[in-house]
């Protein structure tokens, strides 16, 4: 039994038993729009808890803040985006910021000089029709340089780390409701109508992390092997019988021209 359903097509038809069924068996449902950002979700197995939500509307947002800050610069140092050395000063300014804005500050300085020349590329073959001259550009901020907003990215790995991002923050959004929390009143990011805030802070600590570079590694996987963007195709790969003679004719058949 699966423990969420994502759903990103553009149409489609939920029954209402569906949902129900979905619910009696604690199945999250995420919901997003044609552009993979988040639109909704319906956690599994919600729980009101009065006393959660209680300590969570007078928790102190700086400490938490600052915490959540800490967390995503050592995980940051485990990916290996940003030496030990370096992201000393950072870790130990967080653990004393003052303010929720001082916890930011140091995060966007810390973002800075992470993955410092060793940022990911694509290497695409010359020529290729197919590939915009987005795609070839190397890969900087989330989003669209006349945007302000981290959405609509043009680059081909930034808009999948926008989709993991989107899927993981309504499993979160389910999570956190059915532990009880309300995803709505967060602590490093703002209250903002329609933003699940406590959810946005919780998946902070993951974006430097194994889920960042699992996207990555799986984009680079699929430029190495050529799966292109208009056929589909699967390999089954057995160890007992593998054929390497198999696999590169499978890439090759994909291979963009």
């Amino acid at each position: 039994m699966p423990a969420v359903i994502v759903t990103a097509g553009w149409g489609g038809f939920l029954s209402v038993e569906a949902l129900r069924f979905c619910a009696s068996h604690r199945i999250a449902v995420v919901v997003l729009d044609w552009m993979r950002d988040l639109l909704t979700v319906m956690p599994g197995a919600p729980r009101a808890a009065a006393a959660m939500l209680r300590a969570q509307a007078l928790a102190d947002p700086t400490w938490i803040a600052a915490r959540i800050v800490k967390a995503k610069i050592e995980n940051a140092v485990r990916a290996g985006a940003i030496a030990r050395g370096e992201a000393a000063s950072f870790i130990d300014a967080s653990a004393s910021a003052a303010t929720v804005q001082e916890a930011m500050m140091i995060e966007a300085q810390a973002a800075r000089v992470s993955w410092a020349g060793s940022a990911p590329k694509l290497q695409w073959r010359a020529g290729s029709p197919r590939v915009p001259p987005a795609w070839k550009e190397p890969m900087l901020a989330r989003q669209r340089a006349d945007l302000r907003a981290k959405r609509y990215a043009t680059h081909p790995v930034n808009a999948m780390l926008n989709a993991v991002f989107s899927v993981t923050a309504g499993r979160l959004v389910a999570a956190l409701q059915a532990a009880g929390a309300y995803p709505a009143i967060g602590f490093l990011h703002a209250d903002k109508p329609g933003r699940w805030s406590l959810a946005w802070d919780a998946i902070e600590p993951l974006r430097g992390s194994t889920l960042a570079l699992g996207t990555v590694a799986a984009l680079a996987l699929n430029a190495i092997f050529r799966i292109g963007v208009r056929r589909r195709a699967t390999l089954v790969v057995d160890a007992a019988t593998h054929d390497p003679d198999r696999s590169r004719r499978f890439s090759a058949a994909l291979r963009l021209s």
